[in-house]
């Protein structure tokens, strides 16, 4: 650890983070003004990633001003907080990469302290330094995640310790309660020293982890970088997906930052699967269930989960007000007699208010007195000085009072700005929805209703069949039954397109692996064993899949499919309706 305590040595730090030559995270921790030592714990912060990342102790003086301002704005750090530069630059635009961790007080140290290594040792994995000096005292060892609290897993090993997983050692940059799950096996490297367990090696490369994922699927995906005619989605944290405006809203003017921000989560399909990754967010119904997401270690939890519906109404409740205890210490009666008052010596430091007064600090200190003089004003100098004393105690007391309603104006901004976050990730949702790329202004229009439909499944097919496989995958063949068509054009609220994309799903055989269309036989009575229906004529079997899910009287579409797999579409109807038979 390196303490920086001039104004050369805190020029040289801001030196050293802006320029290009170190190769490791800078762990830089502050003390709270007034303080000698800081609130987090520094010297816990070298034990634990001192081989992984450069630690500085900067106490809070006159050269915190020579640090500050060779910094871009806003990446400062001073008065008792922490910060964690990572390697490159991306710090100085981006301020998540670097967050501040504060500590007000020695009971949050312990908290920020921790929040300090799990970012150094975040940064650390993701710059891809080695651990191998690490190697020497660390074991390999089997547990069950015993417990997830403060984004670490607490992981009961096979030798009955308790190993610590942090983000840097499951995925960098994921929360850890997105990679693990209570009761989870797990296995990797215990380092006894510090009782880091180590499960990088669990982690499931994206090409594996991905390969449920199919063509037509919707599945969820994380929001990376927004501009404002492109943006990136996360299938997996090292699979990032481009997508353009024209496959998020239909109009070519829309702007995508006011449509979606970074991190959250969003339902998109796939139109084209690995390793070309193609996504579209402009034809996903509401009523699809997204796919399960991708778990990033073996046996681990689905690494996203569907954003919450519904309004985000008022906010539910406030930090509760602090109360403050004003000093209660009695001050020194002025009336005291001189003879009762404590002895006082000439060396004993007394308050001087030109200290504590901007206007009068440039003034020298008060002569030296003779030592006669001294001793004959010492009573009066003892009164004045309790009263300098009480006031100063007046002082300190507003102070504090002021520091502790900035603490609950701070806490009560951050619930209010959590708030507005969720009520903005549903306003650009529901914004998302309407900017959906509207039918065709001048749609065609056929005089045979049938022909029509045919229409709208080679459409389906032409839009989600990427360019390059539609040689290879064509359109199979499918019959219309006479009173498929008189169905559909009694049929409300679904749209015509997307009824034809889940029969586009049948005749391609993509609707058996899609648990949203709900895909089984269709049988002949409600009771328990009830057979499926059978066509006497060419042995063909009526199936039943969902057109619609998590909706009052969704709709169901009915088919036949013959021995040979041919596709003969029946009837469109309510979730209760009784195809003819």
């Amino acid at each position: 650890m390196r303490r920086v305590e001039t104004d050369e040595a805190a020029s040289a730090l801001a030196d050293r983070l802006n320029g290009s030559e170190r190769d490791r995270p800078v762990v830089v921790v502050t003390t709270a003004s007034g303080e000698s030592e800081p609130w987090i714990d520094v010297r816990e912060i070298e034990r634990q990633v001192g081989d992984l990342a450069e630690v500085y102790l900067m106490p809070t003086g006159p050269f915190t001003w020579s640090f500050s301002n060779k910094m871009p704005s806003m990446t400062q750090v001073f008065g008792g907080a922490g910060r964690v530069y990572p390697v490159g630059h991306e710090w100085a635009t981006d301020l998540r990469a670097s967050p501040l961790r504060f500590a007000y007080q020695a009971e949050e140290g312990p908290r920020a302290t921790d929040q300090l290594i799990d970012d150094a040792m975040s940064m650390a994995a993701i710059a891809g330094l080695t651990t191998d000096q690490r190697k020497s005292r660390r074991r390999r060892l089997d547990g069950v995640v015993a417990r997830i609290v403060a984004n670490r897993a607490l992981v009961k090993l096979s030798n009955a310790r308790l190993g610590n997983v942090s983000p840097g050692l499951a995925v960098p940059g994921v929360d850890v309660e997105r990679v693990l799950s209570e009761g989870q096996s797990v296995f990797g490297w215990f380092d006894e020293d510090n009782s880091w367990f180590d499960v990088r090696e669990m982690v499931v490369p994206p090409d594996v982890a991905l390969t449920s994922y199919a063509p037509g699927d919707v599945v969820l995906a994380e929001v990376g970088e927004v501009n404002e005619t492109s943006t990136e989605l996360f299938l997996h944290p090292l699979m990032p997906v481009q997508i353009s405006r024209n496959e998020v809203s239909g109009n070519d003017r829309d702007d995508l930052r006011t449509l979606m921000s970074r991190g959250e989560v969003v339902a998109a399909r796939i139109e084209a699967a690995g390793p070309n990754w193609r996504l579209s967010m402009a034809d996903v119904d509401d009523d699809e269930e997204p796919a399960a997401a991708a778990a990033l270690l073996r046996g681990g939890p689905p690494w996203l989960v569907p954003p919450t519906d519904g309004y985000v109404g008022e906010l539910a409740e406030e930090p509760a007000p602090l109360v403050f205890v004003p000093d209660t210490r009695q001050p020194l009666d002025a009336t005291v007699p001189a003879e009762a008052l404590p002895p006082m010596t000439p060396t004993t430091p007394r308050p001087n208010p030109r200290l504590l007064d901007p206007n009068r600090r440039h003034l020298e200190p008060d002569p030296v007195q003779p030592a006669a003089a001294v001793r004959a004003s010492l009573p009066g100098e003892v009164v004045r000085a309790s009263q300098e004393v009480d006031a100063l105690r007046r002082e300190l007391d507003g102070f504090r009072h002021e520091v502790q309603l900035l603490r609950h104006e701070r806490a009560t901004f951050d619930a209010r700005n959590q708030h507005l976050e969720r009520q903005l990730a549903d306003q650009r949702s529901r914004l998302r929805k309407a900017k959906r790329p509207a039918g065709d202004v001048n749609p065609v229009v056929f005089a045979n209703a049938e022909q029509g439909f045919r229409y709208a499944v080679l459409t389906a097919w032409a839009r989600r069949t990427p360019t390059a496989e539609q040689a290879a995958l064509p359109l199979p063949e499918f019959g219309i039954g006479p009173h498929f068509v008189a169905s559909l054009e009694c049929i409300e609220g679904i749209a015509r397109e997307k009824i034809a994309d889940v029969v586009f799903e049948i005749v391609t055989n993509r609707a058996k692996d899609l648990a949203s269309r709900e895909l089984h036989q269709y049988r002949e009575s409600e009771a328990g064993g009830a057979g499926a229906v059978h066509r006497s004529k060419d042995g063909a079997t009526m199936w039943r899949a969902s057109l619609q899910s998590k909706t009052a009287s969704a709709r169901r579409i009915h088919f036949w499919q013959g021995p040979r797999g041919d596709i003969e579409l029946w009837h469109v109807g309510l979730h209760d309706e009784r195809p003819p038979l």
